[in-house]
């Protein structure tokens, strides 16, 4: 009678469907120490570790965060190349060429005057400047020791003994 009783797996298999339908439940037949423990889901090891450990939630969340870190990235990248643009024009124009010195200055642009009010611009005292760059002069040559006229010209090598002296 308990053999009339007792649901056979091909019973089972009638009452869901017939064959290719249903699908044997192995885990039934396990003895655990608990039968709650026999619905658990496997956890799937891959190399020796759950993969389930490597899953994150916040995954979404952190994407977010590194598009919006990238945005970030790219306009700093923008601003930085428009800075660098904008020094390569500075340095092409006239305000970082050197001063002209005053044997190449034939329109006279380059005065104590100027100079005295771009140093005031700048906050400093200009007098003292002023007064160094007008008092000092040009020094004379030197004089030549000896004439060359006065040498004989009829001994060359003598002529270049005194003047290599």
């Amino acid at each position: 009678m308990e053999k009339e009783n007792k649901k056979l797996e091909r019973d089972l298999e009638e009452e869901t469907g017939g064959a290719g339908v249903y699908s044997v439940d192995l885990r039934k037949h396990y003895i655990l120490a608990n039968d709650e423990w026999k619905g658990d889901v496997k956890p799937e090891i891959l190399d020796g570790r759950n993969v389930s450990d490597f899953f994150d939630f916040d995954i979404l969340q952190r994407l977010e965060e590194l598009e919006r870190e990238e945005e970030k990235q790219e306009d700093l990248a923008k601003i930085r190349k428009r800075l660098i643009q904008q020094n390569r024009i500075k340095k092409s124009t006239a305000d970082s060429r050197p001063i002209v010195p005053r044997k190449f200055d034939k329109d006279k642009e380059f005065t104590s005057e100027r100079m005295g009010r771009q140093l005031s611009d700048l906050g400093l005292d200009p007098t003292l400047a002023i007064n160094r760059a007008g008092c000092r002069s040009r020094g004379r040559k030197r004089e030549r020791s000896l004439d060359l006229m006065d040498l004989d010209v009829d001994q060359p090598n003598k002529k270049l003994r005194v003047r290599s002296m």
